[in-house]
């Protein structure tokens, strides 16, 4: 099947540069980031997941499609362990595809991965959409939904309000803390931000050293608001 799945949905008009409202009359251009740095090392697979075959095709390339039927994406990169960069090239080039798709070596961390591929970006793109390889069955319209959020605040992010009690515990396992179940949600991908926002982000947690556990919370460490 070919990648020719482009819509004209229309988004609020606004949006800008990280912290700022410009009230731009258009559409925003979207690069998205698939996160493809995953070795099978939990699931104890020579392969890794993003291969692995879902209905008789890699994952990745079901993942891909979701990803370029959403509204103006402009481009999309695929940052992978270093050994596995050629068999992605190599299943992308098989398929028609009218929006660049580049396959680039990742990093030894997610937050690595998304920071060396944000270096091949287009300079004016408006948001940075990253997603997760394996996350193949993503509901269009929640997606469209985070794109709408991020254009219009700055980060936004899809969540699950925790379902179970969730604990604080020491490192020596005794029960510290019992947060509020409704201040709790589990954070998923994709995940949406102004260009400016996630680039300034990642430069500062890397000169400073900072790990986040997602995109997310790396740009709220560096002081930008997510929804």
């Amino acid at each position: 099947m070919p990648f020719r799945t482009r819509t004209n949905a229309e988004f609020p008009k606004h949006g800008g540069a990280a912290g700022e409202s410009s009230g731009i009359g258009r559409a925003p251009t979207v690069v998205a980031i698939i996160a493809a740095g995953g070795t099978g090392s939990r699931m104890k697979s020579g392969v890794p997941k993003q291969f692995l075959k879902l209905a008789g095709r890699p994952v990745l390339l079901w993942t891909l499609e979701r990803v370029l039927a959403l509204p103006s994406i402009v481009q999309v990169i695929i940052p992978l362990p270093a050994g596995h960069v050629r068999a992605a090239r190599k299943l992308i080039d098989r398929r028609t595809c009218d929006i660049p798709v580049r396959c680039v070596k990742g990093g030894a961390t997610r937050q690595e991965s998304v920071r060396r591929a944000l270096e091949y970006a287009v300079p004016d793109a408006d948001l940075i959409l990253v997603h997760d390889a394996v996350r193949p069955l993503c509901e269009p319209e929640m997606m469209r939904r985070v794109l709408d959020a991020a254009w219009h605040e700055g980060g936004a992010v899809p969540s699950l309000p925790a379902a179970e009690t969730i604990q604080r515990v020491s490192s020596k396992g005794r029960i510290l803390a019992t947060p509020p179940r409704g201040e709790l949600h589990a954070i998923q991908t994709p995940q949406c931000f102004r260009a400016g926002v996630l680039r300034q982000a990642l430069r500062r947690a890397h000169e400073a050293g900072f790990v986040g556990t997602d995109e997310s919370s790396v740009v709220r460490w560096a002081g930008h608001n997510v929804v």
